[in-house]
């Protein structure tokens, strides 16, 4: 079990701060910003984005070996896809429950702006099951 949380560490203990690739997204009017983090607090989001990408490499990888016929070889990309994708929502799951933990912003629609900023998103009431839509904001 240990196997991939002995991999994880290390793979964010190599994500540098040139890794991140800064989010365009300027804090906005109903916006209220909470901090901004560190390079450190933000290697699971940046090791999260990496993991998005080499996904979606995959599913090319694998739209292509469908194309060619290769169904053995479509077939480990697909669950190489898969398996990337879910350890990166786990990553991202650990990200915002800590920025939620940390800085008290349970309950609140929360989000990352220029500039490595953590906002919490002031909603209008509606008349839904109150449940945030966009919850867990992870913009690529």
């Amino acid at each position: 079990m240990s196997k991939w949380l002995d991999t994880l560490l290390k793979e964010l203990d190599e994500i540098k701060p040139d890794d991140f690739v800064e989010i365009e997204i300027e804090v906005g009017t109903n916006e209220h910003m909470v901090v901004e983090l560190s390079y450190d607090d933000l290697k699971p989001f940046v090791l999260a984005s990496k993991l998005i990408q080499m996904a979606h490499e995959s599913m090319s990888a694998a739209y292509l070996f469908s194309i060619s016929g290769d169904t053995e070889a479509e077939e480990k990309m697909l669950l190489e896809a898969t398996k990337l994708h879910e350890k990166a929502d786990i990553l991202i799951k650990i990200f915002w429950c800590s920025i939620m933990d940390t800085y008290n912003l349970w309950g609140k629609s929360i989000g990352i702006r220029k500039g490595r900023k953590i906002v919490w998103i002031e909603e209008k009431e509606t008349k839904s099951s109150g449940i945030c839509i966009g919850f867990f904001n992870f913009p690529m």
